[in-house]
């Protein structure tokens, strides 16, 4: 079951936010109880796993000493494990006086760091209990778009819970945070913050009556952005007609359609399953969708709708949707449908997994185990042999790129290029030479990929576990994608070897929240 990071999680805020409490890149940790003075002075050990059970511990304590020890000397810590783990307790927290005192400080909401401004506003999207609506004015001015789209999707998920997540009490700060996320909405320079602010002021407007007729101006249906279409889309989901998702459905942009197709998915009735299934290619039908990707997340959720195991055959999904009861429900009928795309051929395969994606990219993790031997050869070189198969079987209609990662993503190319022959064997020949090295920043290649409106598919190699940048903890990752890929829709696999249970338990979720498949390798 696919987790509807498309369509605003409020409904499985608090299902996720246990998720983020009770994992991490590493198992739990702690110890005995012991005094805030003790556990601060375990923040300034060089040892950052020292480090970040110091945070733990002081999260169980929930004083506002140990809040201010956790924000003034974690939440900026350099190691990712450490900030990671400031930021994930923060957001566990109950909301209290004493942690949004820490919060609005010059350590978090207010500090220097752009990264911490944004991990200080996106723990505010997790808190159990009433966030006060002011803690949000200022991050939705801040001069930084990425602290603005943060803001504007944690007040998103603050709204989605309903009034009782947010303390409205206040009328002046209301109407702050009313003007900051219409200007935000309507005229935000960033793509990514306007198009956050525009899903984020819809989702206001269900606990804020003035935000109504603002959240209505804000949308913009045929924008030449694709990031303002697919949030338009999204923050219309309640006044959307039929024909406006079929128009989404058919929008030559991936995450669009995506979106459109989560929207079918949740409205669940006949009519929806028949522009789905109307939407398919056939021979000769025009206004059909053309791209494998969104051709194979239709077929899947037919699929998991009807419980029939049907491949890309248009006439027969239309036969059975046409031959619903007006008042079947998609609820029923799904409790034992089937999933997965099991049947039909994919463009190409990597290590066994099937791509269905013509516009996609290769990620290859470079940290020291690419370099260790497995047998007679480096995992590298074997690697070279498998990346060059599937390289080699794509159509030349499909678009691609490789993007070896370590301390810095190093792409063969700066977009997708057309799989001709030509570039598939100079691709395969530069990765051959590739000697990069380091430790695994997956995090910053990843999100530029996510941000491409060009690419639907991205494929990972790696040994499952972030070693380098700023975001370490795959828990944390699962509720920061649900921000940087909902408007995209990506479909995101990894094939990994060497991980342990816990990772690809880990990954497993990450990858399934996007339609993506988890290969292990031996």
């Amino acid at each position: 079951m696919r987790f509807l990071g498309y369509l605003a999680v409020g409904a499985c805020t608090g299902v996720l936010a246990a998720a983020l409490t009770g994992a991490a890149s590493l198992p739990p940790i702690g110890g005995p109880m012991q005094s805030v003075e003790d556990l601060s002075d375990k923040l300034n050990s060089d040892n950052a796993r020292t480090r970040r059970e110091a945070v733990t511990d002081l999260a169980e304590i929930d004083s506002e000493a140990a809040w201010e020890a956790i924000i003034d000397q974690a939440l900026g810590d350099q190691e990712a494990q450490v900030a990671d783990e400031a930021q994930l307790q923060l957001g566990a927290a109950t909301a209290s006086e004493a942690l949004f005192e820490a919060l609005g400080s010059k350590k978090a909401l207010r500090a220097r760091s752009v990264l911490v401004r944004e991990r200080s506003v996106e723990a505010l999207g997790r808190i159990d209990g009433a966030v006060p609506i002011g803690l949000f004015a200022g991050a939705l001015k801040d001069k930084e778009a990425s602290v603005r789209a943060a803001a504007a999707y944690a007040l998103e998920q603050r709204a989605e819970r309903g009034e009782s997540a947010l303390d409205l009490t206040d009328s002046k700060d209301v109407a702050a945070v009313r003007k900051a996320l219409s200007k935000s909405a309507s005229s935000d320079r960033d793509d990514r913050a306007r198009a956050n602010a525009i899903v984020g002021l819809a989702a206001f407007s269900r606990v804020d009556e003035g935000s109504i007729k603002l959240a209505e101006k804000a949308i913009v249906r045929g924008d030449k952005s694709s990031l303002l279409r697919a949030a338009s889309l999204l923050a219309s989901a309640e006044t959307n007609t039929l024909e406006d998702l079929k128009t989404g459905l058919l929008d030559e942009d991936h995450g669009v359609a995506m979106v459109a197709i989560r929207l079918l998915e949740r409205r669940g009735n006949s009519a929806s399953v028949q522009a789905l299934s109307a939407a398919l290619p056939g021979d000769g039908i025009e206004g059909t969708v053309e791209r494998p990707a969104v051709t194979a997340e239709i077929v899947s959720s037919l699929r998991e709708a009807s419980g029939l195991s049907y491949g890309v055959v248009r006439d027969r999904w239309i036969r059975w949707a046409e031959g619903l009861d007006d008042g079947w429900k998609r609820e029923a009928a799904t409790q034992g449908g089937k999933s997965g795309k099991e049947a039909d051929a994919g463009s190409t395969t990597f290590y066994g997994l099937r791509l269905d994606s013509d516009r996609l990219v290769f990620m290859v993790d470079m940290s020291g185990s690419m370099w260790d031997k497995n047998g007679a050869t480096s995992r590298k070189a074997q690697v070279e042999v498998e990346l060059a198969k599937a390289l080699r079987s794509l159509p030349e209609t499909a678009m691609f790129n490789v993007i070896p990662y370590a301390n810095d993503p190093g792409p063969w190319e700066k977009e997708l290029v057309p799989a001709t022959k030509r570039n598939v064997e100079k691709a395969v020949q530069w990765f051959e030479r590739n000697t990069q090295r380091g430790r695994g920043d997956l995090w910053r290649a990843l999100v530029p990929a996510l941000r491409d409106p060009s690419i639907d598919t991205v494929v990972i190699l790696s040994d499952g576990a972030p070693s380098g940048g700023d975001r370490w903890n795959l828990s944390l990752w699962r509720w920061l994608l649900q921000d940087e890929n909902r408007l995209r829709g990506t479909v995101v696999h990894i094939v990994m070897f060497d991980g342990s249970s816990f990772l690809k338990k880990a990954w497993k979720d990450v990858v399934g929240d996007w339609g993506g498949a988890q290969q292990l390798i031996d």
